[in-house]
């Protein structure tokens, strides 16, 4: 179920939602890739870019990764 509590703390402490790693992989690529719905639903509201483009693996979007994952409640979500 993901780590709400700890994302929420996060972002009310000052997170920045679009930090990325060495990859360009931003919180809400790594949650889609680990189909947290609710994690994700967290980072959006806090204004995750759903268009952020990781720098590997294709250059996938967030929702491409839920696609992958065949997750249609997450499509919904980043479109």
């Amino acid at each position: 179920m993901g780590h709400t509590a700890i994302v929420t703390y996060l972002l009310e402490n000052g997170a920045q939602t679009e930090t990325a790693t060495m990859r360009g992989e931003t919180a809400l690529h790594l949650a889609a890739r680990a189909n947290q719905i609710e994690v994700m639903r967290i980072l959006i509201r806090a204004r995750a870019n759903v268009d952020a483009r990781a720098k590997v693996c294709l250059s996938l979007e967030p929702v491409d990764w839920t696609c992958v994952r065949d997750n249609v409640k997450i499509v919904i979500l980043c479109t």
